[in-house]
């Protein structure tokens, strides 16, 4: 007599995906329910989001889940209060991927390195200062707790890319979104000039209400930085790459454009360090003349598409003038983020080791703005882990940056000549314009830098695996 098969066995694949995903959809729906403690009609929007994007998340995984991230990564002004935490999308995002991970969407979770070791020690000192280090400990841990769910996005492109191929679509799907942000910051400035909309744009009242473009991010600096990297990866790609080129050239102006209109001048930096790299060497590149050859004529571009762009837009004109040596020591945003950083070094003295806790510097200094007296902030990526983590944390992370670097430079110097290699060097070069214009104004609290540097990790984990399969079959 034959043995009925069990149900569970006779689910298909698709029906496994569907009770997960209505599982997970009850608690989150759950959840939202319980701890929101907004007003009734941005409760019912939340769970209006929640249906749209479970499924989506949910039905094409890992492909969808890793557009959404991308997608939710770019838009971090949208937030909701939740559990006394201020969670943007980019976080509940974030956990609903990770649940999907734990849960098993067929996912590989990843064996941890070095590099995963130093940074999840990196977020035990900074909810251990933010626990008994704080002026106040209540809201340092929560900060600290928020500050974690960003961190988390640093794990989730290793855990959704499987091979080489699901790296190579997720970095193409990346570059889109990116270029989309950016399209997107130069529409609210057409906007604003043609019908004085002021969607996405910030007026800097102290410079002459000069308007900078922040698009979605939380604002310009941020925003010149997050497309400033995009520029200079597509520049990497056209000058790599001969056969989309034309793709990668309509890339770099769209970003390079929105990077003007933010009017963030450590980006703009940022950006041209980062161009010395792929300008002087490229590879299969062998002639020297060739090389500054291309170099003059790329740089006599950019300048020119520069130029053009400032003596028609009169924000970017104003902007750029004060770079000047004689106008720069003069600058008040200049002037303004040395004074906070000469606080921040105060507070250091005082708690050199372990810190003050997670975002604790808006807690002992406040700055006047147009809105009124509000928390301060440090704009130094250094001085601000620093401040929060003491100089233990500060070791740990730069240990962590390190040694992913090392590790990426390492497997990049393997595959330069091949697709995925050349992708790799353009994210490379991209993070320079990141270490440059995070000296001025830092997003690592943002969710978007630790995706950035997840999908570095997420290339690491692929080309150890392959190497060590080779290794094994030799």
């Amino acid at each position: 007599m034959a043995v009925p098969m069990d149900r569970a066995q006779a689910l298909t694949s698709k029906e496994v995906d569907l009770i997960r995903t209505l599982i997970m959809a009850g608690i989150a729906v759950l959840v939202t329910v319980l701890a929101t403690q907004s007003g009734q009609a941005i409760v019912v929007f939340v769970l209006i989001g929640i249906m749209v994007l479970l499924p989506v998340i949910f039905f094409r995984w890992p492909d969808n889940a890793l557009a959404v991230l991308f997608v939710a990564v770019a838009v971090p002004r949208v937030s909701l209060k939740i559990l006394g935490l201020n969670m943007k999308v980019e976080h509940a995002v974030a956990g609903l991927i990770a649940m999907g991970v734990l849960i098993g969407f067929k996912t590989s979770i990843q064996k941890l390195r070095l590099v995963d070791y130093l940074l999840i020690s990196f977020l035990f000192v900074t909810l251990f200062s933010s626990a008994f280090c704080s002026p106040e400990p209540a809201t340092t841990l929560k900060n600290a707790v928020i500050f974690s769910l960003a961190v988390l996005c640093y794990w989730l492109p290793g855990a959704l890319i499987r091979d080489a191929d699901g790296w190579r679509r997720a970095m193409l799907l990346f570059l889109a979104v990116g270029t989309a942000e950016a399209l997107f910051g130069i529409l609210c400035f057409g906007a604003h000039r043609m019908l004085g909309t002021t969607l996405g744009i910030t007026y800097y009242s102290y410079l002459d209400a000069l308007p900078a473009v922040h698009g979605s991010q939380w604002e310009p600096n941020i925003f010149g930085s997050y497309v400033s990297a995009f520029t200079a990866i597509f520049l990497f790609l056209y000058l790599q790459n001969k056969e989309t080129r034309g793709w990668y050239l309509g890339g770099m102006i769209i970003t390079g454009l929105a990077a003007l209109l933010s009017l963030a001048r450590a980006s703009w930096i940022g950006f041209v360090v980062a161009a010395l790299i792929p300008l002087f060497w490229r590879s299969g590149s062998r002639s020297s003349f060739s090389r500054t050859l291309m170099a003059v004529l790329i740089f006599a571009c950019i300048g020119g598409f520069a130029f053009i762009s400032a003596s028609r837009i009169g924000s970017i004109r104003e902007r750029v003038g004060t770079l000047a040596p004689d106008e720069v020591l003069d600058d008040p945003t200049l002037v303004h983020r040395l004074l906070y950083i000469n606080f921040a070094m105060q507070d250091i003295a005082a708690h050199p080791w372990l810190g003050t806790g997670s975002d604790s510097f808006g807690l002992l200094w406040n700055w006047e703005t147009e809105e009124g007296t509000e928390p301060a902030w440090v704009g130094n990526i250094f001085v601000r882990i620093w401040h929060d983590s003491g100089l233990i944390g500060l070791a740990l992370f730069l240990g962590f940056v390190g040694a992913l670097g090392l590790e990426a430079w390492k497997y990049f110097k393997a595959q330069r000549d091949t697709p995925i290699g050349r992708l790799i060097g353009a994210l490379l070069v991209g993070s320079v314009v990141l270490v440059v214009a995070f000296q001025a104004t830092e997003a690592s609290t943002l969710a978007w830098s630790w995706v950035y540097l997840g999908l570095l990790g997420a290339f690491v984990s692929i080309s150890r695996k392959t190497a060590e399969s080779i290794a094994s079959r030799a």
